[in-house]
């Protein structure tokens, strides 16, 4: 066994760890998006937060994520209501050395970061990376190029909790406003999102981006919070929420994000090449 670290400044709100390990072998899941690439369906959500006398609430946090359903809810809503830094894995193969470059990019194109770029030797390949973005539900496109392959897929970041989802504070009006459709996924055209666990690629059914929408208003000074289930959809929505029974809030665990890291291993006693290339689904999916 022979290996090398490098460790990289932070450069972003990613963790990366890039690692090839010729004598594993990943069962293939990969999808091959049709996703949007534009700037996004057009969207508007305004929330107006109303006392029992019908005035203006202001100061309230304002926070917001997808109802997702999908098996063993409980186990992957405790994941991310706990705190802990949970990361995804992708994987891909290489039949013959080849220019690699793997990029991932927001549905409307944005490239967010670029998780590994160079000339990489034939091989089955994993990538470790973990998002720190505020975001209650979003849907990152993983692409692979190397050689003349293309192929590309769908990671699912879904964070059900107050504190890493927030839509901004309301207004001396009561009002929150969001435009960002990029906050809210179930406005694009997806397909069904591959569902997977935390042991691998192998798929476990498919799930998809509901419209039915938690909104959780805290009053962060009292720790008090009050949370409605609404659809959001793409255009214009309009939501008014009484602020009438809030309930003491319940604190996470806070998190402490470590820089951006890469290590590269190999091991030379076994030697397995693939057949062909391959782009493997990220692990879990989703994952927060």
């Amino acid at each position: 066994m022979f290996g090398f670290d490098r460790v990289y400044p932070q450069r972003g709100r990613f963790t990366v760890f890039l690692s090839v390990a010729f004598c594993v072998v990943f069962t293939s899941s990969c999808i091959i998006p049709s996703g949007p690439t534009d700037e996004g369906p057009a969207f508007h959500l305004q929330v107006s937060v109303r006392d029992r006398n019908n005035n203006a609430v202001a100061g309230l946090r304002v926070s917001a994520w997808n109802l997702i359903r999908l098996p063993g809810l409980s186990k992957a809503r405790g994941r991310a209501e706990s705190g802990v830094l949970s990361t995804a894995t992708l994987g891909y193969a290489l039949p013959v050395q080849s220019s690699v470059q793997l990029l991932l990019s927001e549905l409307n194109g944005t490239v967010l970061d670029t998780l590994v770029e160079g000339e990489y030797p034939a091989g089955i390949y994993r990538v470790a990376l973990s998002v720190h973005l505020n975001a209650g539900c979003r849907v990152l496109k993983c692409t692979l190029r190397a050689g003349v392959f293309r192929d590309s897929l769908y990671a699912v970041l879904w964070q059900p909790d107050p504190a890493s989802s927030v839509l901004g504070y309301t207004s001396s009006m009561g009002i929150v406003v969001a435009t960002d459709p990029l906050s809210f996924p179930n406005v694009f055209d997806l397909p069904a999102m591959v569902f997977t666990s935390n042991e691998g690629p192998e798929a476990l059914g498919t799930f998809t981006i509901p419209a039915s929408v938690a909104i959780c208003l805290v009053d962060t000074a009292a720790d008090l919070s009050q949370t409605y289930r609404v659809d959001i959809h793409r255009g214009e929505n309009d939501v008014t929420l009484p602020w009438n029974a809030p309930q003491p809030l319940s604190r996470g665990v806070s998190v402490d994000y470590p820089v951006l890291t890469k290590r590269i291993y190999s091991d030379s006693t076994t030697i397995v090449v693939p057949k062909t290339y391959a782009l493997y689904q990220s692990y879990p999916n989703p994952f927060n």
